[in-house]
């Protein structure tokens, strides 16, 4: 993967979480072993990371003093333990983050876990709406709705992940949110794998089980659907909690399909993860939001759900999407006030859509939306060099 650095020129970045529109979107270059690719995004971002910690209520009330109590601690080491087992060199990357934004490494970790340590919907993602098209061309959106102090702090990670022996092992452009790995959110890699993740809670998690976040993390680096299918089973494991991915492969060969994958903890004592893979055939397009619509697993009773009913609710009454111009129309409906597609705190609904993403393959392009952008100019254009 090369990568297009007419696109953005980085000097020095200041962030400030005044209540304004948003204009702009870090990004970070990086190559290096995992911890050093971790410790550039710390190093580069610390004071976000900081600045956010101290901002997201949740953490801070509910996850850091968990963590201080027994109970908290033996979950915390239980998932740390699973993830050391599978995927250290992830454990590496946040390693590597923690040391170069001066934090203590668990301070990051339980942001990948919190899920695993309360029963509370205490966790950063607060939703996101997915609109998969495939005609002519492939087009992909997606809302990463998320608490409003995520609002003017996401960043874009292009890193070239390296062995010990300098051999590069991942290339991937990631939307990331501060101190959590990159991944969990939408973006592509050097094999033209698109992706884009929208959130699922089950009412039953596997304490046993991997955290979505290194699941996701470890699909950066995959080359074709087998090998994507291959980490969300993730055998012997399985998921901890939920999530349904999207994927498209842009150098796969035979028909163009674009996949849904609905991925839940396994049900009966599996060790592996439950998945329910839906094909998108070309002429035809799909959304999916926040519950489990295919896989026969019990959904948490919480507002995510609530939400989740109301935008496919409003998604299904629009005529089927076909083109970009449907994709960015749609994501930012706002007919329903009091529970929008593209969301505004307010009411019920505190969640806040902090940007919207569209991958277009005809133009090998993907657009990116700090506004609604059905009315908004995108804030970047990356070229996808895949």
């Amino acid at each position: 993967m090369t990568y297009d650095t007419s696109v953005f020129s980085i000097s020095k970045i200041s962030f400030t979480m005044e209540k304004k529109d948003v204009h702009s979107i870090p990004v970070l270059f990086t190559r290096g072993t995992n911890y050093q690719v971790g410790y550039n995004i710390g190093k580069t971002f610390g004071s976000l990371i900081h600045d956010f910690l101290n901002d997201l209520e949740s953490y801070k009330k509910i996850s850091l003093p968990l963590y201080s109590l027994p109970e908290g601690k033996l979950a915390y080491e239980n998932v740390l333990n699973i993830c050391k087992a599978q995927f250290p060199q992830y454990v590496e990357e946040i390693h590597g983050m923690a040391d170069g934004a001066g934090l203590p490494f668990h301070k990051l970790f339980i942001l990948h876990v919190e899920y695993l340590m309360t029963a509370s919907e205490s966790g950063l993602d607060n939703g996101c709406t997915d609109i998969m098209v495939n005609n002519e061309e492939v087009v992909m959106g997606h809302t990463e709705d998320a608490y409003p102090e995520c609002h003017g702090r996401t960043y874009i990670v292009q890193a070239e992940v390296l062995d010990q022996d300098g051999n590069v092992i991942e290339q991937f452009s990631s939307i990331s949110y501060p101190g959590f790995l990159p991944g969990y959110t939408m973006g592509y890699n050097q094999h033209g794998m698109m992706h884009s993740v929208n959130t699922v809670n089950p009412a039953k998690r596997n304490p046993n089980g991997t955290p979505r976040e290194f699941i996701a993390r470890a699909l950066l680096g995959a080359e074709t659907l087998e090998q994507a299918l291959n980490v969300l089973r993730n055998p012997s494991y399985g998921i901890a909690d939920g999530f349904n991915i999207n994927m498209y492969f842009a150098k796969q060969m035979g028909p163009q399909v674009v996949y849904s994958v609905e991925v839940g903890p396994g049900q009966n004592g599996k060790k592996e993860s439950e998945l329910d893979i839906l094909e998108v055939p070309v002429n035809d397009s799909y959304f999916h939001c926040n519950r489990f619509v295919r896989l026969p697993i019990e959904n948490a009773p919480n507002y995510f759900v609530v939400s989740t009913d109301f935008r496919n609710k409003t998604l299904k009454t629009l005529p089927k999407a076909r083109n970009i111009s449907d994709v960015r129309n749609q994501l930012s409906d706002t007919s329903n006030s009091e529970w929008p597609v593209y969301r505004i705190p307010s009411g019920n609904d505190h969640s806040k859509t902090v940007l919207t993403g569209i991958f277009e393959t005809s133009t090998k392009s993907w657009y990116l939306y700090a506004g609604p952008a059905a009315t908004s100019n995108p804030v970047a254009i990356l070229h996808m060099n895949y």
